[in-house]
């Protein structure tokens, strides 16, 4: 009994604070965007790899620009995915992930059963800056998360909408889109990065690490859109 009483002791003191150590140097909070068609795809993926760094980590949706305050106001301590465009709006210090989690191709899309109504306006996701800066001054309606949008675009309020590949690709697969929209241009090709507070820089060494060993993000990069010209 006593034996085993002094490893148990052992153990407390040993691992315990090791355990209690990785724990302390985890985001507490990771924001991402809600009702995003990318983000269901790569947020089980990113809470995956916290677990098995050992943090217990509280993931919480937030419209896109949102995320950006509550980031500046320290609300949150990470941000799920965002393209180095956004680095501008950081008020608080940051560190990008050196390995990037996704390289994205992001287009505008059409609805080819529409293509000669040019009465209708196309959809963008407030919050997204890339989508923002393509939009501006053009013939677009803002959403507040792809989710809506793509209910407009079903129900042909929006004659198509700027979207990335993958989030495209999983839509369709879901039955969520309908009909099938044609890219008729590549708006932007770029890495996505998860980022966190400077205070997080041990932590992110970390996940890079993991990321760079396993490649849980592969698949979802896979991307054989093609633009089609059908003006």
């Amino acid at each position: 009994m006593g034996f085993r009483l002094y490893f148990l002791l052992i153990f407390i003191l040993v691992w315990a604070p090791v355990g209690a150590q990785a724990q302390e140097l985890c985001p507490k909070r990771v924001g991402y965007i809600e009702k995003n068609a990318l983000t269901r795809l790569v947020l089980p993926i990113v809470q995956d790899v916290y677990s098995r760094l050992g943090c217990e980590t509280v993931f919480v949706h937030l419209p896109g620009r949102r995320g950006i305050s509550a980031f500046n106001e320290e609300r949150i301590d990470a941000e799920l995915m965002r393209f180095r465009l956004v680095e501008d709006q950081y008020l608080a210090p940051f560190v990008r992930g050196k390995v990037p989690l996704i390289q994205l191709k992001s287009y505008f899309w059409k609805n080819p059963a529409m293509v000669d109504d040019h009465t209708k306006p196309f959809g963008y996701v407030k919050g997204l800056i890339w989508q923002e800066n393509y939009a501006k001054g053009k013939p677009f309606n803002a959403f507040y998360n792809t989710q809506s949008m793509f209910k407009a675009y079903n129900t042909g309020q929006i004659a198509g909408f700027l979207a990335s590949g993958p989030a495209i690709t999983n839509a369709h697969q879901q039955q969520m889109i309908k009909p099938l929209p044609v890219a008729v241009e590549l708006v932007k090709e770029a890495p996505l990065y998860h980022y966190a507070s400077s205070a997080y820089r041990g932590f992110m060494d970390r996940f890079d690490r993991y990321v760079e060993a396993n490649l849980p993000f592969t698949h979802i990069s896979i991307d054989q859109h093609k633009v089609e010209n059908i003006n």
